[in-house]
């Protein structure tokens, strides 16, 4: 009986070393980047325009005097602007595009009624702002 246990210990050990080794025998990696364009610009603009929710956020708590706040906003400013409006389309026509999409999310229930990211339906609470999901948005 306890060579029984003694086995089943070395083939459960063997096996958690092999699904730990088996992206190095396999040869697979994790991806660093977006394989994708349009998930990688997608990822560019929703970081763009964090970075400035939370520029304006460090501003309100006292964590940046007005002298930093304006010259980093100048630059996230430039910068959110080189990723919305770069596209086929005008400016006007790809935020507003923009706009709607994230307005018939938010109707559909897949996106967060307070910061507009995209939320999974069964979620609570939005992962992006910790914002109740279904309540309603500050004003």
């Amino acid at each position: 009986m306890p060579f029984l246990a003694t086995a089943g210990a070395v083939l459960f050990a063997f096996a958690i070393v092999l699904f730990v080794l088996e992206p190095l025998l396999t040869g697979r990696s994790a991806l660093l980047q977006a394989e994708d364009r349009a998930d990688n610009e997608a990822f560019r603009k929703h970081a763009a325009l964090r970075a400035l929710r939370d520029l304006e956020y460090d501003f309100q708590t006292g964590k940046l005097d007005e002298g930093d706040y304006r010259a980093l906003k100048r630059e996230l400013v430039a910068e959110a602007a080189e990723v919305l409006y770069d596209g086929a389309a005008g400016p006007t026509d790809s935020v507003e595009a923009e706009i709607r999409t994230v307005r018939e999310r938010m109707r559909a229930g897949t996106a967060c009624t307070h910061c507009g990211a995209e939320v999974l339906i069964e979620g609570r609470f939005c992962a992006s702002c910790g914002a109740p999901l279904g309540a309603a948005s500050p004003t």
